[in-house]
């Protein structure tokens, strides 16, 4: 997009800083950022307003998405399992990670669907740990591992279609300032 996505503003904040308030209200025990393209400019702002989140820089952030999930999980030595966000999906709610934190089962990987349709956040177990930092960032996906392991797959419908907006253009960005203001309405 030309502009870090995590710092577009949407109802006077930026988009990390809406998602880690979510995250920050939710039952996640806690919370890691994981930064690449744009980290000098995104992580002052992170460490000012959330001072117990955990930070880590992708220095491989242009290998593929894949190498800031390697990123992340690489600093997780304890718990049962993690749940990825990715910034351009605005409007996750802690509802919603809740509901995914609830339906997670001992090694199960769970995704939210709205209406039958896949999307974002999920959880993976820590149990996978070792094969996706042991993984070629460049020639694998989270979705090739999820392949991978079908079998423990726990898909949970979920009440809103947040899951599957992806904010990936700036079209995309101008539909989210519009979702929002029918948001604003809706709760005033």
């Amino acid at each position: 997009m030309g502009f870090p996505k995590a710092l577009l503003k949407l109802n006077n904040e930026t988009v990390i800083e809406m998602l880690l308030n979510e995250y920050k209200n939710s039952n996640l025990n806690d919370t890691i950022v994981v930064l690449g393209a744009y980290s000098n400019k995104i992580e002052p702002l992170v460490k000012k307003k959330f001072p117990n989140v955990e930070i880590t820089i992708n220095q491989d952030y242009k290998k593929e998405m894949f190498s800031s999930i390697q990123a992340g999980i690489s600093i997780i030595n304890e718990g049962d399992a993690v749940l990825i966000g990715l910034v351009d999906h605005p409007f996750i709610t802690k509802e919603v990670i809740n509901q995914l934190i609830y339906g997670y089962e001992d090694g199960s990987i769970v995704i939210p669907a709205y209406k039958g349709r896949k999307g974002h956040p999920i959880i993976i177990p820590l149990s996978l740990r070792e094969e996706i930092l042991s993984m070629k960032a460049e020639d694998h996906s989270l979705r090739g591992v999820i392949s991978s392991h079908k079998d423990v797959v726990k898909v949970i419908e979920v009440n809103t279609d947040a899951i599957l907006f992806d904010m990936d253009t700036p079209e995309k960005f101008e539909e989210a300032k519009e979702i929002w203001k029918k948001l604003k309405q809706k709760m005033q």
